[in-house]
């Protein structure tokens, strides 16, 4: 190989545009300066794969062979290139090694333009560089499809990919964009080249409910190639991306000369069908998200730990999947161009810096881009770039949004936004949390003290949707079992990110995310014992109970303290007779909470919120594992279920009639006949449980550790055995998980 300097006009060979012609003299010299022409043999190589990608070429005589390899490592010829053709241009746009082999096939000759050539020309000749990189575009579509077409449909023949090549149709696709609507007609799939989509369908009582969210190399709509059904759900861009439009009838001639393409498709629509309706199966909600997670981190307050949390975050993340941080700077360096971060969104090196960062989306499970707590390009970039938003705080800060939100929402992105607040080392407890969110539209929010393990492992795990959900169903006095099983899980070395409950379980989940810990959970069971500090007889016109006890034991319990203040986050459900549906409390005063959890009807009375009436979670829902489920900061859920399908119960004796007098007089009176026959609070409460029991066969693919405490032969209202259910819930539970049917993935 020989290499020489151009010659005045060689520059025209390789920007052969109006632009470059219409340059002066002078300037077109300056031009053909940064460019060289290099003269092959057939047979010699002029770069192989793996080689530094330091320039890019353009062939001026001959013919060149361009080989590949897929992603499973199969050598495939690509094809050939003449005159005018461009060969290693992704060299320029982001200096990484080289994809591809080059081998001359016959003897010839090719212009050289070198990376930092390439900046020169971007600051020369901005619009000259503009056209370059509008011609290197079709030629990175290219690359990308062969690696979809072989993913997706294990095409790496050179035939069949020409063939698909011209099927397709590319599509720019900008955040918020509908790109498949409910209702209409299936003609086409999707591939998703770049960014990320949400599914989502509407309820019968008219909300939209999100399914799932794909990522990169992942399929849309692959039901309109095999049905004409309308589409089932409506799917949102929630970033700028790029998606590949694959026609009903250009893939049914595709598929009858390709049949494999065809049984590819079918299994695609059969996996997604088993994943969201099998038994056994999870749901398919966002955390279930497909590809990678780009997270933006925006200071939003100073604060100089949160510089430090991106990299503290990354270093946890890392133990989850492949994990890049980049700040700035990290960029610059990465890329190899000083102030590469700060290129603008708009304009001819504007490519380079997409595709070095698309390429390290490709290559990561979690990619974290520190956006800096100035506005500027990178910010932006980064902001554009996320699937998640990562809003950080000093919790001790102001609440009140600054100018960089400001700048945030005029954005209108539809990227799923989280505040992140740091609170000193020495906090124990969290508070006026409310006045930071409601001035704001986010989808979750995290308390973090820098420096603490467990507040930083639990907000990477809820962050890469690995978080481990604990969810305590109804029962009564058999819901203390839920604190021998949280005793169980600590000794495991299994840390609870989320807690969620119904009734009792509500009672016990709500102390757990207060404390922490179990062992503070022995003296709620111990005040539970004594029914004189929990019943209170009244008329009995709406409820037997007036609650008045209830509540100030709760009060007592959880203090003013709210939900939202929690170090560990917690729901619980609710039955609001009113509108018919079921409320989750995600928010609010922690006692208020429960209190409406635990409204027993006919036992205590319902609690009035906002004029509706609202009733006991169990009423509708007594096992909530689904909503633990559907979180997008969830992976393994541990549903603890102490309403048995079978109540051991004394042998009742009475008649289908039976007079209260007559139970009263057998309780009080010596010589009177006992009457054997269930309590008024029992056999509502076990109305109840029957909830949990129908619930529990249909809300297994929910599960992915079920513990069921051996509570039966437990009256429902035997609050004074708190020692022996405590020890029946720690035994089910250490039983569960020796049986090694949880893993979660660490």
């Amino acid at each position: 190989m020989h290499e020489r300097l151009a010659a005045s006009g060689d520059g025209a060979l390789l920007f052969h545009y109006p632009e470059y012609d219409s340059l002066p003299a002078a300037d077109r010299a300056a031009i053909d300066a940064l460019v060289s022409t290099v003269s092959l043999a057939a047979g010699e190589e002029v770069f192989h794969r793996g080689d530094p990608g330091d320039a890019m070429f353009v062939v001026k005589t001959g013919r060149f062979r361009v080989t590949g390899a897929t992603p499973s490592g199969a050598e495939v010829t690509l094809g050939e290139i003449g005159p005018r053709d461009f060969a290693g241009e992704m060299a320029v746009l982001t200096g990484q090694p080289r994809s591809a082999t080059l081998t001359a096939a016959t003897d010839g000759e090719l212009v050289r333009l070198p990376r930092s050539g390439f900046d020169d020309l971007a600051r020369l000749a901005p619009e000259v560089a503009s056209r370059l990189t509008a011609d290197i575009g079709p030629r990175l579509k290219r690359s990308q499809l062969l690696r979809v077409w072989e993913e997706l449909f294990g095409i790496t023949e050179p035939a069949a990919f020409r063939e698909l090549e011209e099927a397709i149709e590319w599509r720019q696709v900008v955040a918020g964009e509908a790109l498949i609507r409910q209702g209409e007609a299936s003609d086409a799939m999707y591939v998703v080249v770049t960014g990320r989509f949400r599914t989502v369908v509407k309820a019968p009582d008219g909300t939209d409910v999100a399914v799932r969210e794909t990522g990169a190399f992942s399929t849309l709509g692959e039901l309109g190639l095999l049905t004409q059904l309308p589409r089932s759900a409506t799917v949102l861009a929630l970033r700028d991306g790029e998606v590949i439009r694959l026609g009903r009838e250009a893939f049914r001639s595709f598929a009858l000369r390709h049949p494999e393409a065809l049984l590819r498709v079918a299994s695609i629509v059969a996996e997604r069908q088993m994943n969201g309706q099998g038994p056994g199966a999870r749901a398919s909600a966002p955390a279930t998200a497909t590809g990678g997670l780009t997270f933006a981190i925006l200071p939003v307050t100073p604060s100089a730990a949160a510089a430090v949390l991106g990299r503290t975050l990354a270093g946890d993340l890392a133990r989850l999947g492949e994990t890049a941080f980049l700040d700035a700077a990290a960029f610059d360096e990465r890329h190899g161009r000083r102030g590469s971060a700060q290129t603008p969104l708009s304009g001819p090196l504007n490519l380079a810096v997409e595709v070095s960062l698309r390429e390290l989306e490709d290559r990561t499970r979690h990619l974290l881009l520190d956006a800096g707590p100035e506005w500027n390009a990178w910010t932006e970039r980064c902001l554009r770039r996320a699937d998640r938003i990562l809003l950080v705080a000093d919790a001790t800060a102001s609440p009140v949004p600054g100018a960089i939100e400001e700048r945030l929402a005029a954005l209108k992105l539809p990227a799923r936004t989280e505040l992140v607040l740091l609170h000193p080392a020495t906090t124990t407890e969290p508070a006026g949390t409310a006045e930071w969110l409601s001035c704001r539209d986010l989808a979750d929010h995290h308390h973090v003290r820098p420096g603490n393990r467990r507040d930083e492992e639990r907000l990477a795990r809820r962050l890469a949707g690995r978080g481990v959900g604990l969810v305590l169903g109804g029962g009564g006095a058999r819901g203390v079992a839920h604190i021998g099983v949280i005793r169980a899980l600590e000794e495991a070395g299994l840390s609870v990110d989320l807690v969620g409950g119904t009734s009792m379980g509500a009672v016990v989940g709500a102390g757990y995310a207060l404390h922490g810990s179990a062992a503070q959970l022995v003296a709620l069971a111990e005040t539970f014992s004594d029914p004189s500090k929990i019943y209170d007889r009244t008329l009995p016109l709406v409820s037997l109970m007036s609650g008045g006890k209830l509540l100030r034991l709760l009060r007592s319990l959880y203090g003013d303290r709210a939900i939202e203040d929690l170090w560990t986050p917690f729901f619980s459900i609710s039955t609001n007779l009113t509108r018919a549906r079921i409320d989750v409390d995600r928010r609010g005063p922690l006692w208020r909470a429960v209190r409406k959890s635990m409204s027993i009807p006919g036992v205590f009375p319902p609690i009035i919120d906002d004029g509706d009436v609202v009733v006991d979670g169990g009423v509708v829902d007594n096992f909530p594992v689904e909503r633990m489920a559907g979180r997008a900061d969830c992976g393994t859920v541990i549903g603890v279920n102490v309403a048995p399908a079978v109540d051991k119960v004394k042998p009742y004796r009475f008649g289908p009639e039976l007079s209260g007098w007559q139970v009263l007089r057998g309780r009080f009176l010596p010589w009177a006949r006992k009457m054997r026959a269930p309590s008024l609070v029992g056999s509502l409460l076990r109305t109840q449980e029957i909830n949990s029991v129908m619930a529990l066969r249909s809300g297994l693919r929910f599960v992915d550790l079920l513990v069921e405490p051996a509570v039966d032969q437990f009256r429902l209202n035997e609050y004074d055995r708190h020692v022996e259910l405590i020890a029946s819930g720690y035994d089910a539970a250490k039983k569960a998980l020796g049986s090694g049917h949880l893993d979660i993935g660490r």
